[in-house]
């Protein structure tokens, strides 16, 4: 980021995309969320939005389950509640087909991988457990092979844990960002009505700030709804 406002000379806070004086874009390189892959940012998205639409489309079922009963009770206007009833499942519908796009994506995490490798060691040992039970292997190369899969489980674990203190300070990192974007947002619309920006500049701009505080909430809404993460 440029120290200056190349418009008006004001110096910028860190993370300013527009001069909080004259409201002139602040040219720097987006680089994500302190260094964040864009992809790993990308997948919190669809999480987060896959969430979204599973707590819609939960109080959608919930309305209708309450309507159908009315309806079978002969409670309501009959009208009214079969335009009711017909609205909400074409809104189920549309949330299913839109549930079903993003699944088709992947958005499997990191940590997730992680986790899955750990499955298939653990099982692995298993199976080695067995055959010493059933004296398919002697002692000797059962614990040799016994210390191999446990130092893998060691390097798992200490990996899962990297990645999951990663996990929580990105979701500290976008808690601020969002924070920081509705400020900006609020000073641009300050500097809009008090006739500081153009209405063509203050769209465009308040359209981006937008766009970035509800990708972030989406990846908030994403991270809560990992308990792996938090627990």
């Amino acid at each position: 980021m440029v120290e200056h406002c190349p418009k008006c000379g004001f110096t910028p806070k860190p993370g300013d995309k527009y001069c909080r004086y004259c409201g002139a874009e602040i040219p720097y390189k987006e680089t994500g969320v302190e260094g964040i892959s864009e992809d790993i940012i990308k997948k919190l998205v669809l999480k987060g939005r896959l969430a979204n639409l599973r707590y819609e489309k939960n109080k959608y079922l919930a309305e209708l389950k309450k309507l159908e009963e009315e309806l079978h009770n002969g409670r309501g206007s009959l009208i009214e509640v079969e335009k009711r009833l017909n609205y909400l499942k074409q809104q189920i519908s549309n949330i299913k087909s839109e549930e079903k796009k993003i699944n088709l994506k992947d958005v499997k995490m990191p940590y997730e991988e992680i986790l899955e490798e750990k499955k298939r060691v653990l099982e692995q040992i298993g199976k080695l457990d067995k055959l010493l039970e059933c004296g398919k292997i002697d002692e000797a190369s059962y614990h040799e092979l016994r210390d191999e899969f446990s130092n893998k489980i060691n390097l798992i674990d200490d990996n899962f844990n990297k990645l999951k203190n990663e996990m929580r300070r990105l979701y500290a990192n976008l808690t601020d960002s969002v924070s920081r974007y509705e400020k900006e947002l609020e000073i641009l619309t300050v500097r809009y009505e008090i006739g500081q920006l153009d209405k063509d500049n203050y769209l465009v701009k308040e359209k981006e700030l937008r766009n970035k505080i509800t990708e972030y909430k989406l990846c908030l809404e994403a991270l809560k709804n990992e308990p792996l993460i938090f627990q």
